[in-house]
């Protein structure tokens, strides 16, 4: 037990940055914030909140939400607190293994050091929430208790549906290595995901499909497939090579193997096919890479030990330094961080709008932090939504400035370039906006891209 301590010090001090780093950012956790916010109040999803996945997710967000004293900033301290207990999980999934005590302490620093868990823990929108029950499910399978890991999983589909590949991979590992551990595992995660999903099946049937598989099915693609794939790549390519290894080992005996590579080619083939594919999905792949790694060294080292472990050792050293520097260096650390947020908060409350409506990064933490409700109570305001047909952006623009509404969305200015774009946002009509609206305030931002202003618009009917 003792030996804990090297990995719960790792796990401290990934914390102890994260909470430096903390505060509101442009992102999807705005909207799980403002979500737990409305269930609390008696609104309920798919019928009064639109809502694309599954159900559970924002009812655990309602006890996050709660546990953080009604704090956003808290409340983004879920992630890196899930991806800390993600690193424990590895730990002990290796000590079961009895695979060497150094493996046991470089598997929680690969998997906390990585590039896409430090510059992804900056957000809390369940993706670590469902894979911290994947890997407790993950660790429950290879203790021999299917039943518990049939829960874990079943709640982990029903916080992202997208983890499903994964429970199938882990399905086709237990009917090639214990068929009597299959006929326990499926009824506990069938009967958890029927548990969890009966009362919105028999509430919001028809609304539940529509969002949740309907329009999830059939939005356009994002981001390019490659280019978040080679990204991850060149940032994360130790944790490449160990998936690699994993479906190596899992090809060569696959009666003998983990269930690592076949969660790895199942989850993988759904990154690869899924048409909407974001970099916060790759995290689904990220602990059985880690496990892979760990194999990967280990077999190095039983080739020839004092050149493995001097190898091996070496790569692992530099492939953390590379990671940390990337995400440092390149400034990700302060990436979408919403800096000066009471002063924003404080710019729209001296308007005294009836309501807000914006880009749904922002938005939603605005509306959270000033009290001040959202237009018609639309949360989420993705641009899909508006592309897909749901909400048109000229009848919510109209509804603004019908309804003496602050109008939030995302502008750029360069004085040095003679560049000023006031409004950048598909989900307004920015001629009527900035006719019949004043642009009141303007926010510096760092976002993705070119974007680096929140522009704040008083669409009030005010006459002097």
């Amino acid at each position: 037990m003792p030996i804990l301590i090297v990995p719960i010090a790792v796990a401290f001090l990934f914390l102890l940055v994260k909470s430096l780093l903390n505060g509101v950012r442009l992102s999807d956790t705005n909207i799980y914030i403002s979500i737990a916010e409305a269930l609390g109040k008696g609104q309920q999803l798919y019928t009064d909140i639109f809502f694309t996945n599954t159900p559970l997710y924002p009812t655990i967000s309602r006890l996050y939400l709660w546990l953080a004293g009604g704090s956003a900033d808290l409340f983004y301290l879920a992630a890196p607190l899930e991806a800390a207990g993600i690193s424990m999980l590895l730990v002990l999934l290796l000590r079961h293994r009895n695979l060497p005590v150094v493996l046991q302490i470089i598997a929680p620093i690969l998997y906390l050091s990585s590039f896409l868990v430090l510059s992804t823990s900056d957000h809390a929108t369940g993706v670590f929430t469902a894979m911290l029950a994947i890997t407790a499910g993950w660790l429950a399978a290879e203790r021999k208790i299917p039943i518990l890991a049939g829960i874990l999983f079943g709640a982990a589909v029903t916080i992202k549906a997208y983890t499903m590949p994964i429970v199938v991979g882990f399905i086709v590992w237990y009917a090639l290595t214990g068929r009597n551990s299959l006929k326990r595992f499926l009824p506990a995660f069938v009967g958890t995901v029927a548990g969890i999903m009966m009362p919105t099946l028999l509430s919001s049937y028809d609304a539940f499909l529509s969002q949740a598989f309907g329009y999830s099915l059939s939005r356009a693609a994002g981001l390019d497939k490659a280019t978040i794939l080679w990204f991850f790549a060149r940032n994360d390519w130790l944790l490449v090579a160990g998936g690699i290894w994993a479906l190596v080992l899992t090809g060569k005996a696959l009666r003998k193997a983990g269930p690592e590579g076949f969660a790895l080619f199942f989850q993988f083939l759904f990154i690869l096919f899924h048409r909407d594919v974001y970099f916060f999905y790759l995290n689904t792949l990220l602990p059985f890479a880690v496990i892979g790694c760990c194999l990967l060294l280990a077999s190095g080292a039983r080739k020839n030990y004092h050149a493995g472990t001097a190898a091996g050792g070496s790569i692992v050293v530099i492939s953390i330094l590379m990671t940390v520097s990337a995400y440092f260096g390149g400034g990700y650390h302060e990436l979408q961080r919403i800096h000066n947020m009471d002063r924003l908060v404080q710019e729209v409350l001296s308007l005294k709008p009836a309501t807000i409506y914006g880009d749904a990064d922002f938005a939603p933490a605005i509306a959270y932090q000033s009290r001040i409700p959202l237009l018609e109570g639309i949360i989420d305001t993705n641009l899909n939504l508006f592309r897909s047909g749901i909400y048109s952006a000229d009848d919510l623009t109209d509804s603004a400035i019908r309804n003496g509404s602050v109008v939030v969305t995302y502008g750029a200015s360069y004085p040095e370039r003679n560049i000023e774009v006031p409004i950048a946002s598909e989900i307004v009509n920015s001629e009527r906006i900035t006719q019949q609206c004043r642009h009141a305030y303007s926010h510096p931002i760092r976002s993705e891209g070119g974007l680096n202003r929140i522009s704040v618009w008083d669409c009030r009917q005010v006459t002097d």
